[in-house]
């Protein structure tokens, strides 16, 4: 079955890795900064959407995904790779897709950029 782009967004901006869950006491959560990250790019990926495109989101359960997120960061601001791809995939668990169980490739690849070239880039298959 070959695969077709459902994603290819561009994000402008420090976006930063998912950040380790907090305790108190017995109750883990997770950080705001890290909430608000995924929302916006939620928000982000779902508004570049066309109506056509958005309507047959969730994906189905049985869709194999393949995910991609290139991040372009200024010097030492830097998230680890696999932060930022967990990150994503947090963000478009339950809007993209039913759960992040189904990406079945993953990948982050991490530029150094000028400090006003900042973003990320997301690129999304299903088959």
């Amino acid at each position: 079955m070959k695969w077709r782009k459902i994603l290819d967004v561009a994000i402008a901006g420090h976006i930063i890795g998912k950040q380790r869950h907090r305790c108190k006491g017995n109750i883990a959560y997770t950080p705001q900064e890290t909430r608000q990250a995924e929302n916006t790019v939620a928000a982000l990926c779902l508004s570049s959407l066309g109506p056509e495109a958005a309507a047959l989101l969730p994906l189905s359960p049985k869709a194999e995904l393949k995910l991609v997120v290139a991040g372009y960061y200024h010097g030492k601001r830097r998230p680890d790779g696999s932060n930022l791809l967990k990150l994503v995939e947090d963000a478009l668990q339950g809007r993209f897709y039913p759960n992040d169980k189904a990406i079945v490739d993953g990948r982050y690849l991490i530029y150094n950029a000028d400090k006003n070239q900042e973003g990320i880039e997301i690129k999304l298959w299903a088959r």
